[in-house]
Formats: structure tokens, sequence, C-alpha cells
């Protein structure tokens, strides 16, 4: 299957996830997948895209962000664009292999250090907070 085919099949299952969720006939409230925007070269940034995707879908659906989360700093961006919450990829499979479950330990251990210190440094307390109004664009 093509990358393009497995794109089309992740939407067409969020949308029947949404219609679902939307009808009442149970289910849970779907997710949209942000990283796949990035996935075709030349494309705008997931990180670029987010804002719109959260305004497009609105609260009924889930937008976990996915792309290229590596620092606190990243965290906070993500959660200030819309996105209700993020996932760490790589750091954490690069502390898996350094030191199986103790590095992974060690990756969250630093990764909420530098959220924390990120949100000192940016004058907030708590995560919940955090809203679009944290960053500003420089174009």
């Amino acid at each position: 299957m093509s990358h393009i085919e497995q794109v089309a099949r992740e939407q067409l299952f969020a949308s029947f996830q949404y219609e679902i969720y939307r009808r009442g006939l149970g289910g849970e409230r779907p997710k949209l997948p942000i990283s796949v925007v990035e996935q075709v070269d030349g494309v705008i940034a997931a990180l670029d895209a987010l804002p719109a995707a959260r305004e497009a879908v609105g609260s009924d659906f889930t937008v976990p962000f996915d792309s290229g989360i590596r620092t606190g700093a990243d965290v906070l961006k993500g959660l200030a664009l819309g996105a209700d919450a993020v996932c760490l990829g790589r750091p954490f499979v690069w502390g898996l292999g350094l030191d199986g479950q103790a590095g992974v330990e060690h990756v969250l251990r630093c990764l909420l250090a530098e959220l924390h210190l990120t949100l000192a440094l940016s004058g907030y307390t708590a995560l919940a907070q955090v809203d679009g109004s944290a960053l500003r664009r420089s174009d």
C-alpha cells in the first residue's frame, strides 16, 4: 500500500469514527493524526498546520501532536497551538536503546524538567494556563 493510500485510509477511518461519535452510537472521541501532514515532501509543517486543524475539528476530535517533540519547549508549543496532548517518539526510543527502562525514565525526567523550566521562564505556573497567547510568530 502506498503512503497516499495509507493516509487516505486513516482519514476515512477518522471520518467514520467521528460519525459514530457524533450520532451518539458509542465509541470514544476520535483522534486526528497531525503527523500525517508532514509525510509528503514540500507541504506545510505539522506545527504550522496544528492551529488550523484544531479550528477545523473543534472539540469533537482529540488532537494529539506527535511530530518532532524533543524538548519541553516543543511540548509547550504543541499545547499552545491547540493540541490536547503531545507524543514523544524518538527520544523515548533513544533512551530505551541506551539504557532500557532506566534510559526511558531518564528521558522523561529530563523532558519534564525542561517543560517546568520553560513554563517558569514563560511566566506560567501550570500547563492549564498555556494557550495561543503563549506564542508570538515572527515572520
